[in-house]
């Protein structure tokens, strides 16, 4: 069938589509604008996000275990900075666990620190060879140490560099110990210590110890004060330096009562 259309219906068409043909030019420089504007938008959030990821593949956070020369075996949790690989061992005190050092281990890790905290044996999850801490007796408690020789290897295992400890109350007399006997801790950091806890004594081993220590405790913790005196005059080591609060308590209590002594230790660990 053959459509018959006049001249005027040509005409109408034709103006009808010269001004869809202006209107799309008026209009794609407004629509391009919110299309870029849109891009601009979602690159921007996709740098955000690209930011974000890298930050965190620079900072970790990962559960770790290992097993030690003894067959016990160790958990542990791993704040990792990928800038670096310097890294520091935290030793909890008795009945506590590697929790009590979440704050902190993020606090290093941001300053250019890897973190290792771990869970002694008898603590947190590391009682499937020891059930509790409750039931341990000083042999045990002496061979913890080997816990920390665990730690320590295992970071190296990873390409770190464990050269720094810090130990609250039995968790310090430990450090100390295995400073004494490694050849690899440039620095510990004694939170607490005594002489003696539950048979870990650090009277004989802290002549032994030849790197810088900082000596932390408060004077309502009487026990810990006054050993913080005796071994830092049995080291004789010009390099060590000692904080003894008027108050705060023990053991890694004074990272939360005395909390400007996190930044101290971060600021001691750097030098």
């Amino acid at each position: 069938m053959k459509l018959n259309v006049g001249f005027p219906v040509v005409v109408s068409l034709l103006a009808l589509l010269a001004m869809v043909f202006l209107s799309a030019c008026i209009q794609t420089p407004a629509s391009q604008d919110v299309q870029d504007q849109d891009v601009q938008d979602h690159g921007a959030a996709a740098s955000g996000e690209i930011n974000y990821t890298k930050q965190n593949r620079k900072l970790g956070e990962q559960v770790v275990n290992f097993v030690t020369t003894d067959g016990v075996a160790i958990f542990g949790t791993l704040y990792s900075n990928s800038d670096t690989n310097r890294s520091v061992v935290l030793v909890h005190m008795l009945s506590s666990d590697r929790k009590a050092y979440e704050d902190f281990a993020r606090q290093l890790q941001q300053q250019g620190f890897n973190a290792l905290s771990i869970d002694m044996r008898g603590h947190g999850q590391s009682t499937m060879q020891i059930r509790s801490w409750q039931i341990m007796g000083p042999p045990d408690f002496q061979n913890s140490v080997r816990d920390i020789e665990a730690a320590v290897q295992y970071l190296e295992n990873q390409g770190m560099q464990p050269d720094a400890l810090v130990g609250a109350s039995i968790g310090a007399n430990l450090a100390l110990i295995y400073g004494a006997i490694s050849q690899g801790t440039k620095k510990i950091v004694l939170l607490s210590p005594g002489i003696d806890y539950r048979g870990v004594n650090i009277g004989p081993v802290a002549p032994e110890y030849k790197s810088a220590a900082f000596l932390i405790a408060a004077f309502d913790d009487e026990y810990s004060a006054s050993t913080v005196q005796t071994i830092d005059n049995a080291m004789k080591n010009q390099d060590n330096k000692i904080r003894i609060f008027e108050s705060g308590g023990h053991g890694t209590n004074l990272l939360t009562t005395q909390p400007g002594v996190k930044q101290e230790i971060i600021d001691w660990l750097k030098t």
